[in-house]
């Protein structure tokens, strides 16, 4: 979308503009883009009105890469120049442009704010004064990584971007100054055709009684309704006709109808219909595998203030007898240091030691997760031990990283499109996983 002929046209007449110039915005490299984004940031820093990605991810990994190149990013600007790491001739004349020459009043600036940071936090309003809000998707899978956005923004809005798919737009946020966690959206009839086919009940319900109940009911083939027949307070499963030729496709998201904007209806994302974790009869979404994870991470957070998860995947392990479910955390202690930002291959926590958890602490969680999984087939399957207990993989810092870069290097797509698969399918994947885990314990659920 951002390198279309389109989004440069735009860019000519809008009254805000990008602040990188189109060379950084089409440049193939996404690692080099991302520093090239972040110094044509810092250089029209009191010009930022907004800061803004498609996926919330993108920015955490944007200040990610400010907490590693700060200081490299301060030498370039001190000296006005791209660092000689660069060797495109395109990228390095558009970023010459905008620093005509050195600038080490900017440069003492920025390392002034960057070093008084405590841990980060608030650094968006420090560095860019004038930025009024975030504006990026924070539901669904993206949930993970909104608090990570709000330790950097401090208290500036944040702002969730309208409810669109590859496939085609669906609903704006007429509420720009809900909280992402309660934000909803009306539907715009003129996108497309919209559908709505029922559920009979959400596959994201964590109550274990209306599962059960659910799982008694005659199954009935669901006929779709359309805009204006949808109930307040039913889920259904989105469908598509598209000006492009798509007919009645199931985009796969289920949304719980909250309201009519005029006879628009106003939905609230709910999860992904796909089940994503399963053995045999267990059924379990990706929602429900967020909330045993935030459950196992409050767990972890009461004994252990400092620890944070940086990501988290999983899969089912059919390979053992009986399977189980498998989850990977990357996790990472804070710390007010500010040695990080050579480009030297330092990482702000790269050692073992930095990350690490005292086991029973970790078995704890392990155990708070298993038992945050009510699906009935998970329960029952676990009681009878037809599921083994869940374990519990800590890896590497830098793991979930290289799953970012192992997308990146087969071409996929860019950095803006990557959604960390919440349930690795891919063979490669997990053994990349495997490979970086550096404990790893059983949950004791069910062993009474």
């Amino acid at each position: 979308m951002f390198r279309s002929k389109q989004f440069n046209q735009k860019q000519k007449v809008a009254v805000v503009r990008a602040c990188s110039p189109q060379e950084v915005v089409g440049h193939s490299n996404n690692k080099e883009a991302m520093y090239c984004h972040l110094l044509s940031a810092l250089l029209c820093r009191k010009e930022i009105q907004f800061i803004t990605a498609t996926f919330a991810y993108t920015l955490v990994e944007a200040f990610h890469t400010l907490e590693l190149e700060w200081r490299n990013l301060c030498d370039d600007i001190r000296r006005g120049e791209l660092s000689g790491r660069f060797n495109d001739t395109s990228l390095r004349s558009a970023m010459s442009k905008l620093m005509p020459g050195p600038n080490p009043e900017l440069a003492d600036t920025i390392e002034e704010q960057c070093s008084s940071l405590e841990c980060w936090a608030e650094v968006i309003p420090a560095l860019w004064p004038n930025c009024k809000y975030i504006y990026t998707i924070m539901t669904g899978s993206m949930v993970p990584y909104v608090s990570r956005v709000k330790h950097y923004s401090g208290s500036l809005p944040l702002v969730s971007a309208d409810y669109g798919s590859t496939e085609s737009w669906i609903a704006v946020n007429a509420n720009p100054k809900a909280e992402p966690s309660d934000v909803t959206f009306t539907v715009v009839p003129s996108l497309a055709y919209f559908e709505f086919l029922p559920v009979a009940y959400s596959s994201c319900q964590n109550s274990a009684e209306s599962r059960l109940e659910a799982a008694l009911q005659v199954n009935r083939e669901a006929i779709p309704v359309s805009l204006t027949e949808v109930e307040v307070g039913r889920e259904y499963e989105v469908l598509l006709t598209t000006y492009g030729g798509l007919y009645r496709y199931r985009l796969g998201d289920i949304v719980k109808v909250t309201g009519f904007f005029n006879s628009s209806p106003q939905v609230a994302y709910v999860c992904r219909r796909n089940v994503l974790l399963t053995v045999h009869i267990d059924k379990n979404s990706e929602k429900d595998l967020q909330i045993a994870v935030d459950h196992a991470m409050k767990e972890l957070k009461s004994q252990d203030p400092k620890a944070e998860l940086v990501d988290f995947t999983s899969f089912a392990d059919l390979s053992s007898k009986p399977g189980r479910y498998v989850v990977f955390w990357e996790l990472n202690k804070r710390s007010n240091t500010k040695e990080i930002g050579r480009h030297d291959d330092q990482h702000e926590m790269d050692d073992d030691e930095s990350c690490a958890i005292d086991e029973s602490l970790l078995r704890q969680c392990a155990t708070t997760m298993d038992a945050a999984f009510v699906e009935p087939g998970y329960v029952g399957s676990r009681k009878v031990n037809t599921i083994g207990s869940l374990e519990l993989c800590v890896v590497k810092r830098g793991t979930f990283r290289s799953l970012l870069n192992r997308y990146l290097d087969r071409g996929i797509g860019a950095i803006a499109q990557y959604k960390t698969p919440r349930c690795v399918t891919s063979q490669a994947m997990r053994d990349i996983l495997v490979k970086e885990v550096i404990s790893s314990v059983r949950s004791r659920a069910y062993t009474d």
